[in-house]
């Protein structure tokens, strides 16, 4: 049934069937301002729908329909609180107060937000805003912390943490080290272990002319070396007015007392006629410190070195005129005392045996 239009109601029906009636989303043909219209949806559509038309927006907007009373239309004459599937956020130009929106996403400069994570939820996606709650939990969960503990980036005192005698540790808490300071090197930049320590006051001690010990040396204040162990390598020149003192301290025996020891080590056995050590006597003779040889004793090879065979002899060298050495005495292997000139004795000798000669 068609009736005017002009300030009276519509009314739409359907039959009994259903076979005539309109589609649950179709709207009457355009109302004028001010028209109403019923429609009469019966089981094609939701309860029944009462159309109002609105010829400034030239749109039409209704009433029911979805059996909350709920309003539908254009934005510009939206007064309800509650948007119908119909009406698009494209079309919204302005809101007053809104108690309550409940919306399925928001488009903004194109990015959609469908969902807004609170309290512990979190979505790792583009699609998600957080709320301020929800964004707090978040950073304490990774634990960024927000008190006063190191963990927060704020300012705390260092202390010294466990320490040995190669590193120092470093806590900022007073509770479990956070950083290791190791031994410094020729290379990387460190602390100063205990035993670089020692080394460093062994050393001042030396300068400070006090006594200073370091492994078998021992140099005291007054200059005198002493040396603890068993053999040093390397020339050893002193020049103490005293002399060198070489002191057994153990218990005195056949095989203790001050040793004095000198040795040809090449590694190699020793040949005939190489000398296995030789001690000098010495002296300046002029105001140049030159240093002349006057007086020597030396050890020689009698016979090629084995192991079996370490024939010695013995030979005293005395000076003569400018710096003329000259052998005055060898006592050889078979313990025969050959002397390079005549005997000069002094009293009576007794008890020779000569061999095969006379005096």
């Amino acid at each position: 049934m068609t009736v005017a239009r002009t300030n009276t109601i519509q009314i739409l029906y359907s039959d009994t069937d259903n076979t005539d009636a309109p589609s649950a989303q179709t709207a009457p043909l355009s109302l004028s301002e001010g028209e109403l219209c019923w429609q009469d949806q019966g089981t094609v559509g939701t309860n029944g729908k009462l159309w109002i038309g609105d010829a400034a927006s030239g749109a039409e907007f209704h009433i029911g329909g979805a059996g909350t009373g709920a309003v539908a239309g254009d934005a510009s004459n939206l007064t309800g609180t509650t948007l119908a599937s119909g009406v698009t956020a494209s079309s919204l130009t302005s809101l007053g107060t809104i108690a309550s929106l409940g919306v399925t996403s928001i488009t903004m400069d194109s990015s959609t937000v469908t969902g807004i994570d609170e309290g512990t939820a979190f979505t790792d996606a583009d699609d998600h805003l957080m709320t301020s709650g929800a964004i707090k939990e978040k950073i304490e969960d990774y634990g960024y912390g927000t008190g006063s503990s190191s963990s927060d980036n704020v300012s705390t005192a260092l202390q010294i943490g466990t320490a040995s005698s190669t590193v120092v540790n470093i806590t900022s808490d007073g509770g479990a080290d956070d950083v290791t300071i190791p031994t410094a090197t020729t290379t990387v930049a460190g602390v100063m272990s205990s035993a670089i320590f020692d080394e460093v006051a062994a050393n001042t001690l030396k300068v400070t002319n006090t006594n200073a010990t370091r492994g078998s040396l021992n140099i005291d204040t007054d200059d005198s070396v002493t040396f603890a162990g068993v053999s040093s390598t390397g020339l050893i020149t002193a020049t103490h007015g005293s002399g060198i003192l070489i002191k057994d301290g153990t218990a005195s025996s056949a095989t203790e007392g001050g040793n004095l020891q000198l040795a040809s080590d090449d590694n190699g056995a020793l040949g005939i006629g190489h000398r296995l050590g030789v001690i000098e006597f010495a002296a300046s003779e002029g105001t140049s410190d030159t240093l002349i040889v006057g007086a020597k004793i030396q050890a020689v090879a009698d016979t090629a070195w084995t192991t079996s065979e370490n024939g010695t002899r013995l030979e005293l060298y005395t000076m003569d005129a400018n710096a003329a050495s000259e052998l005055t005495l060898t006592l050889d292997s078979n313990q025969l005392a050959t002397f390079a000139a005549g005997i000069t004795m002094s009293g009576t000798l007794s008890g020779a045996t000569l061999a095969g000669g006379t005096f």
